[in-house]
């Protein structure tokens, strides 16, 4: 089994300095989105850490497409779905 380091390795001296650090906050986005899971931070549905993100960027309405695109939730269910996460992890 080849080292996922060498892969990286590899990578990082054959792509552009663009296509690295693109390939790099992809990687660092799945490795915080395991460990804010494995912490209880977020649910443990992967792309709830891209939730996470558009409001931790005060993205509200691209937190609620994220969301609706997910779970095939309907738009106000989706809305009220992130309202409640917004009021539990984000309080004013």
């Amino acid at each position: 089994m080849t080292n996922p380091y060498f892969k990286v390795a590899e990578f990082a001296s054959q792509a552009s300095e663009d296509e690295f650090r693109a390939f790099f906050l992809v990687v660092m986005r799945d490795h915080l989105a395991v460990a804010l899971t494995t912490i209880g931070a977020i649910g443990a549905e992967p792309w709830m850490a891209e939730v996470m993100t558009a409001l931790h960027e005060r993205k509200k309405i691209v937190a609620i497409k994220v969301y609706r695109s997910h779970t095939g939730a309907s738009l106000k269910d989706s809305k009220d779905a992130v309202e409640k996460i917004i009021a539990e992890r984000f309080p004013n």
